[in-house]
């Protein structure tokens, strides 16, 4: 019995050496590079693309029906579809740019989407739109790559410029959604399936993030680049498209704790203020008025009525200027979504104590732009967002001893204290889904 015993050992410790050698992890074999020397050679820069093929209303028809002027008379062009040409069997008329990755959807703010940097004109962003998830696997960030463009579509998805494919859309607009036109039926930009991009696209040499350019940039800049009255014309939507996908860093600004600006009513349209600092407890408590009461929530992105996953908007303003505002727009299923922004610093850290500063600096992220019907274009300078890839996006620091907040409750639980000088650091923001 013991030899049998003694047999039965010998085999599991071998066993498990077999097992440990077979788990020997190898590096990754890096044959979905190419070299510089044998890269496609771009025939275009992002803007030269842009300028060359971009139109107000595209050659593919019917677009969406949200498109339509304010008096259903018209097309507008926020949503357009320019078809690209095929590519030539000598390939004589390849369309081909090349940039560097500045996305990253690691932390789940962005989805379905890459933006990259133009090589040579870092100023110059493009927004690649692509059927699959968690692309940062594939395309990581600071990858360039040079990507052969023909056969596809340069569109317009609610203004915003974008590469991708043509997509006829059948939903209906939800009838609870403000300003609903009742449907989306028409062709639009749509999503390029991975194995088509696959053999569109070259990843050049390794990824190297200490090539990416952000460029320095004022919120006045974004929100002086429309006229408030737009209207749609070519060289319009060129302009927008020169703004839109930029990788950018916003200097000296803070999170004013409001969403929607300051406030304004023109015609018909009201843009209401939404202060989103201490909230008294809900009054209504219907599924609607509990999803207003958590919009204005002092966390990145609380959830939205009927939970449809709407970014959702905190503003920032340049410090001594609060009307120079732009959104930070948050996806309600990033892993931030439920962090509480960056929040006054009080005296004490209790409800109601005085704000003796605030935490200030500059926050890294996308410019984009989005609005969805054509009878807003005329508002289409208050369209603009910034979208963050995760919280380190932000370089925020305290302008006062005090106390911030970390939460919604009233207790201590919801403060930390904090010193002049102190970075804002998202590790000490309570959000359950980080």
């Amino acid at each position: 019995m013991k030899s049998i015993n003694k047999f039965i050992v010998i085999c599991l410790t071998l066993l498990t050496l077999v097992l440990s050698a077979c788990h020997q992890y190898e590096p990754v074999p890096q044959t979905g590079y190419v070299k510089e020397a044998d890269a496609w050679k771009a025939t275009y820069t992002i803007g030269q693309l842009v300028d060359t093929y971009l139109s107000v209303n595209g050659d593919i028809f019917p677009v969406r029906e949200n498109d339509l002027s304010k008096d259903l008379s018209s097309n507008t062009g926020v949503f357009s579809l320019d078809t690209l040409p095929a590519l030539n069997a000598d390939g004589s008329n390849a369309i081909i740019i090349r940039g560097r990755i500045v996305s990253e959807d690691v932390a789940g703010n962005i989805y379905k989407t890459l933006v990259i940097q133009d090589e040579l004109h870092p100023e110059q962003g493009l927004k690649l739109s692509i059927d699959a998830g968690s692309l940062s696997g594939i395309y990581p960030i600071g990858q360039l790559v040079a990507i052969r463009c023909n056969g596809l579509v340069l569109g317009k998805y609610a203004a915003q410029v974008q590469l991708g494919v043509a997509y006829f859309n059948t939903d209906k607009e939800p009838d609870w959604q403000p300003g609903a036109t009742g449907s989306k039926v028409g062709w639009e930009p749509g999503r390029i399936p991975l194995p088509i991009f696959k053999k569109k696209v070259q990843l050049i040499e390794v990824p190297d993030k200490s090539k990416l350019v952000a460029e320095d940039m004022e919120v006045s800049t974004i929100t002086g680049w429309v006229a408030p009255y737009y209207t749609p014309s070519e060289a319009g939507y060129k302009s927008i498209a020169q703004l839109a996908s930029r990788f950018v860093r916003l200097k000296n600004v803070y999170f004013t704790q409001r969403s929607g600006g300051p406030g304004t009513a023109e015609d018909d349209y009201t843009y209401t203020v939404k202060p989103i600092c201490e909230l008294p407890a809900p009054i209504d408590t219907t599924e609607a008025g509990l999803a207003q009461w958590r919009q204005k929530a002092s966390i990145f992105a609380p959830e939205s009525y009927k939970s449809q996953g709407y970014p959702q908007s905190r503003d920032i303003a340049t410090v001594g200027e609060p009307t120079k505002w732009v959104s930070i727009s948050t996806s309600e299923y990033a892993k931030f979504a439920e962090a509480t922004i960056p929040s006054p610093i009080y005296d004490a850290p209790v409800s109601g104590a005085n704000v003796v500063g605030q935490f200030q600096g500059d926050i890294i992220g996308i410019i984009g732009v989005y609005c969805d019907k054509g009878k807003n274009v005329g508002y289409m300078n208050e369209s603009w967002s910034i979208t963050l890839r995760s919280l380190k996006d932000l370089e925020l620091r305290a302008t006062a001893d005090g106390y911030y907040r970390i939460g919604q409750t009233a207790g201590l639980e919801s403060f930390v204290p904090v010193k002049t000088g102190d970075l804002w650091h998202a590790d000490d923001v309570f959000y359950p889904k980080y």
